[in-house]
């Protein structure tokens, strides 16, 4: 029975600092979506190339991309957990 407890105890732990590894992604994912969003907007303010317009266009197209694994990849991982669980 003890045995059992400190697995228990164990598989907290490691959820407590999975749980805070998240936390980190997040607010590293919000980080990069401010940086963006403010390249974006300043690339919309300044002068306008036919160049500086077609490097933004594949950046906001990786932005999109990246944004989609990411939500994928959370998703992935929430439900692999709740199986655990």
């Amino acid at each position: 029975m003890d045995f059992l407890l400190s697995i228990q105890d164990q598989l907290k732990n490691y959820l407590t600092i999975l749980k805070f590894f998240l936390y980190f992604c997040i607010g590293a994912f919000t980080l990069f979506i401010l940086k963006k969003t403010k390249d974006l907007l300043s690339f919309l303010t300044g002068k306008f190339k036919k160049e500086l317009f077609i490097d933004n266009l594949k950046k906001i197209f990786s932005l999109c991309f990246f944004i989609v694994i990411s939500i994928l990849l959370g998703w992935f991982i929430i439900q692999m957990f709740y199986k655990l669980l």
